[in-house]
């Protein structure tokens, strides 16, 4: 996953060990650092900057359930 594919809403693991986040807010500096502000599963806040070269996090996929 790229920087640019965090959005607000998104659940992303790689953020937090063994547990994945909903991204609440992204802020860009330039173009290689973005500061993301998070919930993690529990619901409590967290903030992180995140640098284009050191980025390794991952979409959780979400499971559809058809009525």
């Amino acid at each position: 996953m790229l920087l640019e594919d965090l959005t607000k809403g998104a659940t992303v693991k790689g953020i937090l060990p063994n547990q994945v986040v909903t991204v609440v807010d992204v802020k860009w500096f330039g173009s290689d650092v973005v500061e993301l502000t998070y919930k993690d599963a529990g619901g409590r806040p967290g903030n992180e900057l995140l640098y284009h070269c050191s980025t390794r996090v991952k979409r959780q996929s979400r499971k559809w359930h058809h009525l």
